[in-house]
Protein backbone atom coordinates (compact mmCIF):
# COMPACT_ATOMS: atom_id res chain seq x y z
CA UNK A 1 0.00 0.00 0.00
CA UNK A 2 1.56 3.32 -1.32
CA UNK A 3 1.67 6.17 1.40
CA UNK A 4 -0.51 8.77 1.52
CA UNK A 5 0.26 12.02 -0.56
CA UNK A 6 0.36 15.09 1.47
CA UNK A 7 0.34 18.74 -0.21
CA UNK A 8 3.40 20.24 1.60
CA UNK A 9 1.78 23.45 3.16
CA UNK A 10 4.99 25.37 3.18
CA UNK A 11 4.99 25.69 -0.19
CA UNK A 12 1.47 27.01 -0.63
CA UNK A 13 1.41 31.16 -1.15
CA UNK A 14 0.15 32.70 1.77
CA UNK A 15 -1.42 35.23 0.23
CA UNK A 16 -3.65 34.72 -3.01
CA UNK A 17 -4.78 37.66 -5.29
CA UNK A 18 -6.82 38.19 -8.51
CA UNK A 19 -8.42 34.51 -10.06
CA UNK A 20 -6.43 32.87 -7.66
CA UNK A 21 -8.70 33.79 -4.93
CA UNK A 22 -12.32 32.97 -3.73
CA UNK A 23 -13.13 36.44 -3.21
CA UNK A 24 -12.13 37.57 -6.46
CA UNK A 25 -14.48 34.79 -7.79
CA UNK A 26 -17.28 35.29 -5.38
CA UNK A 27 -17.13 38.75 -6.15
CA UNK A 28 -17.33 37.86 -10.09
CA UNK A 29 -20.16 35.61 -9.50
CA UNK A 30 -21.82 38.59 -7.05
CA UNK A 31 -21.70 40.71 -10.31
CA UNK A 32 -23.28 38.07 -12.85
CA UNK A 33 -25.77 37.44 -10.71
CA UNK A 34 -26.57 41.58 -9.87
CA UNK A 35 -26.33 42.26 -14.01
CA UNK A 36 -28.82 39.34 -14.08
CA UNK A 37 -31.40 41.04 -11.79
CA UNK A 38 -30.65 44.70 -13.87
CA UNK A 39 -31.10 42.94 -16.80
CA UNK A 40 -34.59 41.30 -16.08
CA UNK A 41 -35.86 44.49 -14.84
CA UNK A 42 -34.82 46.71 -17.72
CA UNK A 43 -36.49 43.44 -20.15
CA UNK A 44 -40.10 43.94 -18.01
CA UNK A 45 -39.83 47.46 -18.34
CA UNK A 46 -39.98 46.87 -22.17
CA UNK A 47 -42.68 44.54 -21.65
CA UNK A 48 -44.69 47.00 -19.87
CA UNK A 49 -43.66 49.39 -22.55
CA UNK A 50 -44.87 46.82 -25.46
CA UNK A 51 -48.03 46.20 -23.06
CA UNK A 52 -49.26 49.95 -22.09
CA UNK A 53 -50.96 52.48 -24.47
CA UNK A 54 -48.94 54.95 -23.80
CA UNK A 55 -45.56 54.91 -22.39
CA UNK A 56 -44.49 56.59 -20.49
CA UNK A 57 -47.94 57.91 -19.46
CA UNK A 58 -49.05 61.90 -20.46
CA UNK A 59 -48.60 63.03 -16.94
CA UNK A 60 -45.22 62.27 -16.88
CA UNK A 61 -42.88 64.71 -17.92
CA UNK A 62 -39.47 63.44 -19.44
CA UNK A 63 -36.51 63.90 -16.98
CA UNK A 64 -34.22 66.66 -17.47
CA UNK A 65 -30.72 65.06 -18.52
CA UNK A 66 -27.88 67.95 -17.46
CA UNK A 67 -27.63 66.46 -14.24
CA UNK A 68 -27.66 62.68 -14.90
CA UNK A 69 -24.94 63.24 -18.05
CA UNK A 70 -22.88 65.21 -15.47
CA UNK A 71 -23.61 62.24 -13.01
CA UNK A 72 -22.26 59.88 -15.84
CA UNK A 73 -19.13 61.26 -15.74
CA UNK A 74 -18.35 61.64 -12.04
CA UNK A 75 -19.44 58.15 -11.77
CA UNK A 76 -16.98 57.12 -14.70
CA UNK A 77 -14.02 59.76 -13.11
CA UNK A 78 -14.55 57.04 -10.05
CA UNK A 79 -14.46 54.29 -11.62
CA UNK A 80 -11.05 55.06 -13.36
CA UNK A 81 -9.57 56.24 -9.87
CA UNK A 82 -10.25 53.02 -8.31
CA UNK A 83 -8.76 51.33 -11.35
CA UNK A 84 -5.83 53.81 -11.21
CA UNK A 85 -5.43 52.62 -6.76
CA UNK A 86 -6.04 48.92 -7.96
CA UNK A 87 -3.11 48.71 -11.06
CA UNK A 88 -0.88 51.03 -8.39
CA UNK A 89 -0.81 48.34 -5.38
CA UNK A 90 -0.42 45.90 -7.87
CA UNK A 91 3.16 47.56 -8.11
CA UNK A 92 3.46 48.05 -4.08
CA UNK A 93 2.90 51.86 -4.75
CA UNK A 94 1.02 52.14 -0.91
CA UNK A 95 0.92 56.12 -1.96
CA UNK A 96 -1.14 55.50 -5.07
CA UNK A 97 -3.56 53.09 -4.02
CA UNK A 98 -4.72 55.39 -0.63
CA UNK A 99 -4.80 58.80 -3.21
CA UNK A 100 -6.88 56.97 -5.95
CA UNK A 101 -9.36 55.21 -3.27
CA UNK A 102 -9.79 58.08 -1.84
CA UNK A 103 -10.55 60.20 -5.16
CA UNK A 104 -13.07 57.51 -6.35
CA UNK A 105 -15.03 56.86 -2.76
CA UNK A 106 -14.99 61.10 -2.73
CA UNK A 107 -16.47 60.60 -6.33
CA UNK A 108 -18.86 58.26 -5.76
CA UNK A 109 -20.36 59.90 -2.80
CA UNK A 110 -20.97 63.03 -5.10
CA UNK A 111 -22.09 60.98 -7.51
CA UNK A 112 -24.81 59.25 -4.87
CA UNK A 113 -25.89 63.06 -3.61
CA UNK A 114 -26.44 64.13 -6.97
CA UNK A 115 -28.64 61.05 -8.06
CA UNK A 116 -30.87 61.58 -4.88
CA UNK A 117 -30.91 65.47 -6.01
CA UNK A 118 -32.42 64.07 -9.54
CA UNK A 119 -34.66 61.76 -7.83
CA UNK A 120 -36.15 64.60 -5.66
CA UNK A 121 -37.00 66.46 -8.77
CA UNK A 122 -39.19 63.83 -10.32
CA UNK A 123 -42.91 63.96 -9.65
CA UNK A 124 -44.33 60.74 -9.93
CA UNK A 125 -44.69 57.93 -7.10
CA UNK A 126 -44.13 54.42 -6.88
CA UNK A 127 -47.38 53.59 -6.98
CA UNK A 128 -48.82 55.81 -9.55
CA UNK A 129 -48.67 53.95 -12.29
CA UNK A 130 -46.72 50.42 -13.69
CA UNK A 131 -44.42 52.63 -15.33
CA UNK A 132 -43.50 55.08 -12.39
CA UNK A 133 -43.14 51.33 -10.08
CA UNK A 134 -40.42 50.00 -12.63
CA UNK A 135 -39.12 53.28 -12.90
CA UNK A 136 -38.29 53.49 -9.33
CA UNK A 137 -37.50 50.01 -8.56
CA UNK A 138 -34.61 49.77 -10.97
CA UNK A 139 -33.23 53.39 -10.01
CA UNK A 140 -33.99 52.71 -6.26
CA UNK A 141 -31.63 49.09 -6.98
CA UNK A 142 -28.88 50.86 -8.37
CA UNK A 143 -28.53 53.85 -5.90
CA UNK A 144 -28.15 51.37 -2.58
CA UNK A 145 -25.37 49.70 -5.33
CA UNK A 146 -23.46 53.26 -5.42
CA UNK A 147 -24.33 53.20 -1.42
CA UNK A 148 -22.88 49.47 -1.35
CA UNK A 149 -19.89 50.43 -3.19
CA UNK A 150 -19.23 53.66 -0.91
CA UNK A 151 -19.22 51.43 2.09
CA UNK A 152 -16.94 49.10 0.65
CA UNK A 153 -14.86 51.89 -0.90
CA UNK A 154 -14.64 53.37 2.72
CA UNK A 155 -13.18 50.34 4.61
CA UNK A 156 -11.10 49.69 1.73
CA UNK A 157 -9.81 53.54 2.07
CA UNK A 158 -9.35 53.14 6.09
CA UNK A 159 -7.60 49.79 5.80
CA UNK A 160 -5.25 51.50 3.02
CA UNK A 161 -4.51 54.04 5.48
CA UNK A 162 -3.63 51.83 8.08
CA UNK A 163 -0.61 50.20 5.83
CA UNK A 164 -3.10 46.44 5.55
CA UNK A 165 -2.62 46.23 1.24
CA UNK A 166 0.54 45.24 0.36
CA UNK A 167 2.04 44.02 -3.41
CA UNK A 168 0.44 40.19 -2.46
CA UNK A 169 -1.82 41.30 0.22
CA UNK A 170 -4.73 42.94 -2.21
CA UNK A 171 -7.53 41.11 -3.33
CA UNK A 172 -10.03 43.19 -0.82
CA UNK A 173 -9.09 46.36 -3.44
CA UNK A 174 -9.68 43.84 -6.13
CA UNK A 175 -12.87 43.03 -4.49
CA UNK A 176 -14.04 46.84 -4.57
CA UNK A 177 -12.72 47.62 -7.72
CA UNK A 178 -15.02 44.76 -9.64
CA UNK A 179 -17.90 46.08 -7.91
CA UNK A 180 -17.12 49.44 -8.54
CA UNK A 181 -16.83 48.87 -12.31
CA UNK A 182 -19.71 46.93 -11.88
CA UNK A 183 -21.75 50.27 -10.90
CA UNK A 184 -20.50 52.29 -13.84
CA UNK A 185 -21.21 49.46 -16.26
CA UNK A 186 -24.65 49.02 -15.51
CA UNK A 187 -25.71 52.90 -14.51
CA UNK A 188 -25.55 53.32 -18.71
CA UNK A 189 -27.77 50.93 -19.72
CA UNK A 190 -30.21 52.17 -16.63
CA UNK A 191 -29.21 56.41 -17.80
CA UNK A 192 -30.18 54.91 -21.41
CA UNK A 193 -33.80 53.53 -20.11
CA UNK A 194 -34.63 56.09 -17.58
CA UNK A 195 -33.18 59.37 -18.67
CA UNK A 196 -32.68 59.31 -22.42
CA UNK A 197 -35.46 56.96 -24.02
CA UNK A 198 -38.53 59.18 -22.35
CA UNK A 199 -36.96 62.21 -24.65
CA UNK A 200 -37.09 59.98 -28.05
CA UNK A 201 -40.66 58.17 -27.40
Amino acid sequence: MSPARVIPAADLPAEVAGPGSPVWWGMILLVAIETTVFATLISSFFYLQLMAPEWPPADVRPPDLLLPLVNTGVLLTSTASIYWATRGIKKGDQRRLKIGLGIGVVLETVFFVIKLMVSGGIRHGFTDHAYASIFWTISRLHTGHVLAAILMGSVAEILALRGYFTEQRRVGVDAVNIYFQFVAFIWLPVLLVLYLLPHWS
